[in-house]
């Protein structure tokens, strides 16, 4: 974790890689195919592993105070709420995924830029998710319309074009600005955040919806997150680093073993996508929850 002291030098590795990979994908459509099957890949392992330690997160912070009851019964009583919500109604809980979701996503771009938060910093965390979900939806708006209207989803109710998209991305802009004027953030962080939504919104129209979401959530999330958690811990000796990922391996490998049938059955059309999404939500919702709680 030595090599990302700063924000700074991670989010120019981000840019970095973000530039190329658009570079690429608009001299050949081709490599499409393959930075899925990389994506996917680093999904069942980045991407599980970030939220495969909560437990050890949270007991790390409150010394040791939840044992391995309380925290399944926390865990799993949200999940049971989350889904009890789905089976009342999808098109809210989908929404409230999205909109949860969204909070969780814009607070890892801007945690580590700053030392306390307020309701303002707050804001400026989820109407910053929320402008990445809006132009990851608008740059595939096609082929996201007919995914959930087709799975029991009244997505068609929400249309994602400019008239919606703008209002999210000017009010992060104007929380943003109103925050580095009042020294919350730095003018650098204000810059890199705009410039990586811009980036963002750029490669997005490069790919389509499954390998934009994997991109994002991997690299820009997942990667993100694992180290933000690792610094958070004080984590830096090698010796801890592998304790890190020792601990998650129990909640690890059943996730992993789940998402690989998913993925069969979805190829072999066994399960919808609406199945996906709600697995997906009553899995992340409580994760979001107790991250907030942990960076409250």
């Amino acid at each position: 974790m030595l090599l990302f002291k700063s924000p700074k030098a991670l989010y120019g590795v981000l840019i970095a890689i973000t530039i190329v990979i658009g570079v690429v994908l608009i001299l050949d459509m081709g490599f499409m195919s393959i930075l899925t099957s990389i994506f996917l890949f680093l999904l069942f392992t980045v991407g599980l592993i970030h939220g495969a330690n909560d437990y050890y997160l949270i007991n790390r912070e409150t010394d040791n105070a939840w044992k391995l009851p309380r925290f399944l019964m926390v865990y799993l009583g949200i999940a049971a709420l989350t889904g009890v919500l789905f089976y009342l109604d999808p098109f809210i809980a989908l929404n409230i995924f999205i909109l949860v979701s969204a909070y969780h996503f814009g607070e890892e771009h801007i945690h580590p830029w700053i030392s306390s938060k307020n309701i303002a910093i707050h804001l400026q965390c989820f109407f910053y998710g929320l402008s990445v979900f809006a132009l990851l939806f608008l740059a595939n708006a096609p082929e996201l319309v007919p995914l959930f209207g087709s799975n029991g989803f009244k997505i068609d109710i929400i249309s994602w074009n400019y008239i919606l998209t703008l209002p999210f991305i000017v009010i992060q802009f104007i929380l943003a600005f109103g925050n580095t004027l009042q020294g919350k953030l730095k003018w650098t962080a204000f810059f890199i955040l705009q410039l990586s939504l811009a980036l963002l919104y750029w490669v997005f129209l490069e790919m389509d919806l499954l390998l934009g979401f994997l991109f994002y959530f991997v690299l820009w999330h997942s990667v993100p997150s694992v180290i933000s958690q690792l610094k958070d811990l004080n984590l830096t000796a090698l010796k801890s680093v592998r304790d890190y990922f020792y601990k998650a391996l129990p909640f690890y490998l059943p996730s992993l073993i789940i998402s690989v049938v998913f993925l069969v059955m979805v190829e072999k059309q066994e399960i919808s996508m609406s199945f996906i999404v709600f697995v997906s939500a009553i899995t992340t919702i409580p994760h979001v929850v107790i991250f907030a709680w942990l960076r409250k």
